[in-house]
């Protein structure tokens, strides 16, 4: 053997061996591995021992809480059958139930809803008001809060039956919100003391009044005339309710022991602009007395409007209050009808009205010029006696307000509905400028617009806003507007023709919203403009003046042929007194007094009055003075500017009611201040009459005069139903309610032929026969 083999054989078995090393190094390492996965696995195996220990503490809860909430759904269908039960026993018991929903919203949601009707005639407002409301408009209470306004006793009792009419009882539902935040406090609020004064039942009549409007309209709001310096020519009332810019509902307030006539103030204060609407609403309260009234539009040739009765509420009981706001609930729905008809205002109503006196306040450098201007031309008009203008009551100036100016008196900056109205407003500003461009120095308002004319009352219009004013040597006002201003104003050097100017316009801009004007009055307006050289403002002054001349007569031609209701079917047509009223009451009293009463009433009265015999009309105006008087009569030849019988009335109005003169009136008062109440004795009695008419009543006359009586009393009469008394032996018979004397006498006189000496019997002495 070589050693060659030798070595390859030695390598060979180095080569084997290392081949073993190397399979038991790798045995070695994969027995080393495989411990370190055997641990792994151990640890695996605890950790699934906890978990499964976990899991089985797991399934244990998960059974305890379905243990529980079968429990706990035993416990609430028990506790739910419990809560039914009692709900039945409450209701059984009168008791409260557990559950209420607030149906506040809802309730007024269907009162607001509630069918509209047309809107109702004023004679049947009344009727309307005290409707009972349905059951699904009711308000509803629950029991033992329906209970809270149960009251026994006799002092201010309220019992189920009052609350009835306005409330409900239910299970479930309750408006308590709609009932403690309004209705509640109307209904347990008490009246001040009877002595307090009218602000201390201010808080008292909103709580039963305006709190309800103001809940059941939101969009409406109310105004107050709370300032206590009131003064004449306040035309605003003492409540009002705005609804979309109009006032379809106000009011008057006095205190319990005021002497002052609620109703008469209510019908002074409104102007009437709410056409076509028939009538708007309102109410007067002295105290707690509340009257709900109509004040229908005024009649032809009359301003003001017509007042109606149409409820009454005693605001100090506690049933009394629940019955007002029924009728609060009825007369919002016609409040709401009323304002649909009510023509849309550009300006809210009563934004323009004042107090009393108006402040302008002047900021700036010019401020104290413009004060001073103010004076100056107000100290002019003063001077010279210009009627129709307001007044500067007071100017000043600090560092606080400025250049401050009070202007008074301030009315309402409305515009004429009517011809009349219309030539009335044109006649005030004429008259004005007449007494302004013959002043020794003219002032010339060269801004004369309807924006610068306000009414006060009845026929007075005023001019007003002085700014723009001058007085000779006058400069062109180029601030002004062409389109509203005469053109010469915008030249240097003019007079009084623009005022003319603007006068025209005033008629032309009428033109747009009275339609039934008369070509005259047109045809004035455009003369006043657009002749060259224009008229002077005395010109046409007269010329307007006889233009309202001949409209009055039209009018009073046709009311002296107008036929009232009240008589229909009655001898009072064709009565010469009343065409005599009616005549009267066309033309009226300068105050307004003879608007007070209305047409109907006026002439009934004076016909009355003149169907009694002269010694019981006597009798009745010694009666009257002495209740006017207080029992105090002087032969003082002043006679007082108002007389108070029902209502203040003027003496021109009172004497033209009773249809007597002044003399007959001083003659009655001189022998009551002389002789007392006896009746007055004519100087011939006991000496023989000269007749004038020579008739002799005789046997013949006395005859006729029976004859007569009994055909009328066969024709129109009734004989008497009951049986004779005071030993009468003739049979009674009854003439019409409607009949009196006098057209007894009349229809005597109008049955004569014409030349029958029967016509000179006096009425005197047919009822002496």
């Amino acid at each position: 053997m070589t050693t060659l083999e030798y070595y390859q054989q030695q390598l060979e078995k180095a080569e084997k061996k290392l081949d073993e090393a190397s399979a038991a190094l790798k045995s070695f390492q994969e027995l080393k591995y495989g411990g370190i996965k055997l641990e792994e696995l151990r640890d695996k195996e605890d950790l699934m021992v906890k978990e499964k220990a976990t899991l089985e503490r797991l399934t244990k809860k998960e059974a305890d809480l379905e243990n529980a909430v079968k429990e706990c759904r035993e416990v609430w269908i028990k506790r739910d059958n419990d809560l039914r039960q009692a709900r039945t026993e409450s209701q059984t018991a009168n008791k409260r139930p557990y559950e209420k929903i607030d149906a506040s919203a809802q309730v007024l949601d269907r009162l607001r809803k509630r069918a509209k009707p047309s809107l109702p005639d004023s004679d049947e407002l009344a009727t309307f008001l005290e409707q009972s409301l349905t059951n699904d408009i009711k308000v509803p209470l629950l029991r033992d809060e329906f209970d809270t306004f149960l009251v026994s006793g006799y002092q201010d009792p309220c019992t189920a039956e009052d609350l009835e009419i306005l409330f409900r009882v239910s299970d479930t539902e309750s408006a308590y919100t709609f009932v403690t935040g309004v209705l509640g406090s109307a209904i347990m609020t008490p009246s001040p003391p009877l002595d307090g004064t009218k602000y201390s039942f201010v808080t008292f009549w909103d709580t039963n009044i305006r709190r309800f409007l103001e809940t059941f309209f939101s969009s409406g709001h109310s105004v107050r005339n709370t300032n206590q310096r009131m003064i004449s020519n306040n035309m605003r009332p003492d409540f009002g309710f705005i609804l979309n810019r109009v006032s379809p509902f106000r009011g008057e307030e006095k205190a319990p022991h005021s002497r002052e006539e609620a109703w008469t103030e209510l019908v002074d204060k409104i102007q009437w602009t709410y056409d076509p609407a028939p009538y708007v609403l309102g109410y007067y309260a002295i105290g707690p007395s509340l009257t709900y009234v109509a004040l229908c539009r005024p009649r032809l040739g009359s301003y003001k409007p017509d007042i109606i009765p149409i409820g009454t509420v005693d605001l100090s009981l506690r049933k009394e209050r629940i019955r007002n706001l029924r009728i609060l609930i009825n007369l919002c729905t016609i409040i709401e009808l009323v304002q649909d008809v009510i023509v849309w205002r550009e300006t809210t109503e009563f934004v323009p009205i004042e107090r009393c006196v108006e402040e302008f306040t002047y900021h700036g450098p010019d401020g104290e010029q413009c004060t001073q201007k103010l004076r100056n031309i107000y100290n002019m008009l003063k001077n010279e006696h210009v009627p129709n203008v307001d007044n500067l009551i007071l100017s000043y100036t600090d560092n606080d307000h400025g250049c401050v100016a009070y202007l008074a008196p301030k009315g309402m900056s409305v515009r004429p509905n009517t011809q009349k109205e219309l030539l009335e407003a044109i006649i005030c500003v004429l008259e004005a400028l007449s007494v302004m461009h013959e002043a020794e120095t003219p002032i010339f308002h060269r801004d004369i617009r309807w924006q610068n004319i306000i009414q006060l009352h009845g026929s007075q219009w005023m001019l007003i806003d002085w700014d723009d004013a001058s007085s000779m040597s006058t400069r062109a006002a180029s601030h002004l507007e062409r389109a509203n201003h005469a053109p010469e104003v915008f030249n240097d050097y003019h007079k009084g023709e623009v005022d003319i100017w603007s006068a025209g316009k005033l008629i032309r801009d009428a033109a747009v919203w009275i339609l039934d004007l008369s070509a005259d009055v047109v045809e004035r307006g455009r003369w006043m403009r657009e002749t060259k050289p224009r008229p002077t403002a005395a010109d046409a002054l007269k010329a307007i003046q006889d233009v309202y001349r001949t409209m009055c007569d039209q009018l009073r031609a046709t009311a002296k042929h107008k036929e009232y209701p009240y008589m229909k079917n009655s001898n009072y047509n064709g009565s010469t007194e009343y065409e005599k009223a009616m005549r009267f009451l066309e033309i009226g009293c300068n105050c307004g007094c003879s608007r007070k009463i209305t047409r109907e009433k006026f002439a009934e009265l004076r016909e009355a009055f003149q169907a009694l015999s002269r010694s019981e009309q006597d009798i009745f105006l010694m009666a009257q003075l002495k209740a006017m008087n207080g029992g105090e009569i002087t032969a003082s030849r002043r006679f007082k500017k108002k007389t108070r019988c029902n209502m203040p009335l003027c003496q021109k109005t009172y004497l033209n009611m009773l249809g007597i003169g002044r003399t007959h009136f001083e003659n009655v008062r001189n022998h009551l201040a002389t002789n007392g109440v006896i009746p007055r004795v004519h100087g011939n009695v006991k000496k023989v009459p000269r007749w004038k008419t020579k008739i002799i009543i005789d046997i013949t006359v006395a005859t006729a005069v029976k004859n007569f009586f009994e055909n009328y009393a066969e024709i129109n009469g009734l004989p008497s139903p009951g049986r004779n008394v005071n030993r009468i032996t003739q049979s009674l018979t009854l003439l019409p309610a409607e009949t009196s004397y006098k057209s007894i006498y009349r229809d005597f006189i109008a049955g004569l032929e014409i030349d029958s000496t029967l016509k000179l019997l006096k009425y005197d002495a047919f009822r002496k026969l």
